[in-house]
Parts: C-alpha cells; sequence; structure tokens
C-alpha cells in the first residue's frame, strides 16, 4: 500500500510542473520539444489539471512498480537466507536436528525454539548473524531444563 502522503508529493509534482508552462501564457512551441505533457498552445485549466492528473498516474504507477520490483528482490532475498541458514544448521554436528524455527522478513531473522543448552542458543545466534543480507536476528529461543520446563 502506498502511504497517502506520496500520493500527495506525487500530484503535487506534476502540477508544479504545469504551472510554469500556464504563467506565461500562449507561446509557439519549440521545434522538436515535446516536454512531459503534451499542452496546446493555449491551455485552458481544465486541460492543465487533466494532464497534470494523467502525469501524476503515471508517476505513480512507476512507483508502484519500483516498490513491487523491491518488494520481490527482498522477498527473494530472505529466502535464500533461510536456505543458506538452514543448510549450515543441518551442517553443523551440534545444531543438527534441534526444535528450531526460522523465518526471515526484510533481513531481519527471527529464531524460535526450545533448547536444552545456552551454547547451542548463542552459536543459532552468531551463525545468524554472519549471514551476507542479515540485518537484524530476533532471539526468540527459549531455555528448558531436561523436563521441558523454562530454565
Amino acid at each position: 500500500m502506498i502511504p497517502r502522503h506520496s500520493v500527495r508529493i506525487l500530484l503535487l509534482a506534476a502540477f508544479a510542473g504545469l504551472l510554469p508552462a500556464c504563467s506565461r501564457g500562449p507561446a509557439e512551441p519549440r521545434a522538436g520539444h515535446t516536454g512531459l505533457l503534451p499542452l496546446s498552445v493555449s491551455a485552458s485549466a481544465e486541460d492543465v489539471f487533466s494532464a497534470s492528473l494523467e502525469s501524476a498516474g503515471r508517476m505513480l504507477q512507476a512507483y508502484e512498480t519500483g516498490v513491487r520490483a523491491i518488494a520481490t528482490r527482498e522477498e527473494a532475498d530472505d529466502a535464500l537466507i533461510d536456505r543458506r541458514l538452514r543448510s549450515e544448521i543441518t551442517e553443523d554436528a551440534t545444531l543438527r536436528g534441534l526444535d528450531v524455527q526460522i523465518s526471515t522478513h526484510a533481513g531481519i531473522v527471527t529464531l524460535t525454539g526450545s533448547l536444552h543448552r545456552d551454547e547451542d542458543r548463542q552459536r543459532l545466534i552468531s551463525l545468524s548473524r554472519s549471514m551476507e543480507g542479515v540485518i537484524f536476528v530476533n532471539d526468540r529461543l527459549r531455555l528448558v531444563g531436561p523436563d521441558g520446563r523454562a530454565a
């Protein structure tokens, strides 16, 4: 979802780009110059407003496309972090077989589960922090005793 203030900024920017053209009054079009918006030599306020809305719509569409591209890239990066971290845990003899859930969103890794040893917790956190693309590790791991109660 696009923040409301972003839409306002885009609309203002589109309209502001038209104001100088209107304040000069009728002028001869320059050869080969098309400008951002197609305006006639004697553009009415209604034409200017309509053209500014079209321009704002194009800018908003470009903005949304960029946001979707960034979100898609982040999702791919998060999936890669998850796969690499799970692979590292599987290869580590002390961490293999632990009941730990891993989720990653926007580079933030969240570790949840119950462990018996603080050394395993520290190793998981350290391993997570060392992964490329990880911004922060949210430690939601619980230490439990042999009976399953919190330690």
